[in-house]
């Protein structure tokens, strides 16, 4: 069945018999007849109406859905797609988008445009559905333009409900939820990140102390991103065999004056590079790099690995001893402002653990998170061109919060219009 030619006079009526936001509607209408100016008042901000203004007047084509448009167009040789949609405060914003799946698109009409009677030609306007839309920008759900301002929502997979994870909340704000269980296991994991600094520092400053009673000097260095240990003795000459010989000498004083008992029972001693800890609590590996360009003698590495089991043991006694108190949260996303009651993602602990003397010693470890641990409650929005949202929270759960993934530059040039709207500041009134 060919698609039916339209001319602006029918197309209003062709986009409300779809049930396309009425704004949206007046907006296409207007975009193709080539009156952007008649459609300033309707953006979110001036900003995003000159991103609209600059698009040219000749899509490839057209999508759209209750409560969007995707505007196709092509430059060189890719698709650029740029997505209309409704802020909470009833305005449109424009955002280019990466890529846009139109899955499952069906052909409504064809718009006839003869505003140049010597070019005239027809855009195909396509019907797809929201979710197609979310898709392209990152999120499962837009609860922003939802009747039902719940979170979470879930969704029938099979015989089981599965939770929706990814919410438009305001804007380009992106909210992603997972069960809380995943907001301890954020904080256990920067808590092992932390220990294993802190006791690999611990042993690597115990080999320094031995290595100073038989009278080497070492100085702690970076290697692979990690704190070792480093001296020069052999030079540039010395066969494999001359440091082989040394190097285990060196292994057996250190196996004899080492003492890591507090820290774990079982360790090994290697030559050469290895990278695990596998039969092992604490690995010591004594390997000689390449002496830089100028230097005689080569530099020896010492590097101390610790198994998983050993960095467990300490934080599972570190997170047995941790208490969280919940409490009002207000964080910033570019001039959005959420605010929201649960545990804190930034604050420090207090831990116990050995030292380079045998002792214990406190330790400041900071916890500094990305996640977020909400209760159960209300998340309230504010922005200044927004209107405020109120969001409902059925269940704790953990959460980030994100910005809808752009197109290359798109965000750049939003800050070119920005300055471009800018007053004369010769204009401006200081105080």
């Amino acid at each position: 069945m060919e698609a039916r030619v339209i001319g602006s006079w029918y197309l209003i009526d062709v986009l409300r018999s779809i049930d396309i936001n009425n704004r949206l509607a007046i907006l296409l209408y207007h975009y193709l007849r080539r009156e952007k100016g008649k459609v300033i008042k309707l953006f979110t901000n001036r900003v995003h109406y000159e991103i609209f203004k600059q698009l040219w007047n000749k899509p490839l084509a057209i999508y759209v859905s209750r409560n969007y448009v995707v505007l196709q167009f092509q430059g060189g040789s890719r698709s650029h797609f740029y997505v209309i949609g409704i802020n909470t405060d009833k305005r449109l914003f424009i955002n280019k988008i990466r890529d846009f799946d139109n899955y499952g698109a069906r052909i409504i009409c064809e718009y006839h445009d003869d505003f140049d009677k010597e070019d005239d030609y027809n855009i195909p306007i396509y019907l797809v559905e929201d979710k197609n839309i979310f898709r392209a920008m990152d999120f499962e759900e837009d609860i922003e333009n939802s009747e039902e301002k719940v979170i979470p929502k879930y969704r029938k997979d099979g015989d089981r409900e599965q939770m929706i994870s990814s919410y438009r909340i305001q804007g380009d704000l992106i909210l992603r939820v997972t069960t809380e269980d995943i907001f301890f296991g954020n904080i256990r994991q920067l808590v092992i990140e932390q220990v294993d600094q802190i006791l690999n520092r611990v042993i690597l400053l115990r080999i320094q102390n031995v290595l100073a009673d038989i009278g080497i000097s070492s100085q702690i260095v970076i290697r692979f991103r990690r704190e070792a240990l480093m001296f020069r003795a052999f030079p540039r000459n010395t066969s494999l065999e001359e440091e082989e010989y040394y190097l285990g000498n060196l292994i057996e004083i250190l196996k004899r004056k080492l003492n890591i008992s507090d820290i774990a029972e079982r360790i090994k001693f290697a030559i050469g590079f290895d990278s695990d800890t596998i039969g092992c609590d604490i690995a010591i590996h004594l390997f000689n790099e390449r002496a830089e360009f100028g230097q005689r003698f080569e530099p020896t590495i010492i590097r101390a690995l610790i198994s998983w089991e050993t960095l467990q043991k300490f934080a599972d006694k570190i997170m047995s001893q941790l208490k969280l108190e919940p409490q009002d949260n207000i964080i910033s996303r570019g001039r959005h402002l959420i605010r929201y009651f649960g545990l804190p993602s930034r604050f420090t602990i207090m831990a116990k653990l050995p030292n380079a003397n045998m002792a214990k010693e406190e330790y400041i470890i900071p916890i500094n998170m990305d996640v977020l641990h909400i209760m159960k409650g209300k998340i309230y929005l504010y922005h200044p061109e927004h209107s405020h949202l109120t969001i409902d929270i059925a269940q704790n759960l953990a959460a980030e919060v994100n910005s809808i993934p752009l197109d290359d530059d798109f965000e750049e040039r939003m800050n070119y219009y920005a300055l471009k709207l800018l007053p004369d500041s010769r204009q401006l009134t200081l105080f």
